[in-house]
């Protein structure tokens, strides 16, 4: 069996962000990019209600008023930039942070996995890791006889009212922690 990473997510529920914060400074000012040229320009859209752009590098960056999302094939990239967006913004309240993985499970028998929990085909299973604030959703579906697409959500429920820059959430060490996680359970999962 292989588990292979498509893509990682780091999202922030906050009751006020501002989708148009996402500016050339803002991105530089925060350390999020190094130089404005690490943009794809033509992929920006800054408004009021939804912003959007992507890096170069292939990280994608969706600022509405309730969340943010940055996505990457690299989680280094994301989790790192994640945190910088926080601590630079400690007037704004966060909710949740979700750290996800869109992963294809390959080389397995997709009946006998999809039997093993009494799913359909395309199902959730609901994972419950024991830890502060954290819990886990996973959604997958069958793509063919030896291919499953999965997505695993670990949700942190953030105390009420906290200051995005006051997340004492570590990103990197729990997306980290997570994905030892997801590729444990997948393999010890199937036997």
């Amino acid at each position: 069996m292989t588990v292979q990473i498509i893509t990682n997510s780091l999202v922030v529920l906050a009751d006020a962000h501002n989708p148009t914060l996402i500016s050339d400074y803002f991105l530089l000012e925060s350390g999020i990019i190094d130089n404005v040229e690490q943009i794809n320009k033509s992929s920006v859209i800054i408004t009021p209600a939804l912003s959007s752009l992507n890096l170069k590098d292939g990280t994608q960056i969706q600022i509405n008023p309730g969340k943010l999302i940055m996505t990457s094939q690299s989680g280094d990239q994301v989790f790192d930039r994640g945190q910088k967006y926080c601590s630079s913004l400690s007037f704004i309240k966060g909710i949740a942070v979700g750290i996800n993985f869109d992963v294809n499970i390959s080389q397995i028998n997709a009946e006998k996995w999809f039997k093993k929990f009494n799913l359909t085909k395309s199902s959730a299973l609901c994972l419950e890791v024991k830890h502060q604030y954290k819990s886990c959703n996973i959604t997958s579906s069958k793509i063919s006889n030896d291919l499953i697409r999965a997505q695993f959500n670990f949700h942190y429920q953030l105390p009420k009212n906290t200051p995005l820059g006051e997340i004492t959430i570590d990103f990197k060490k729990e997306w980290q922690k997570n994905l030892k996680l997801l590729k444990t359970f997948t393999k010890e999962s199937y036997q």
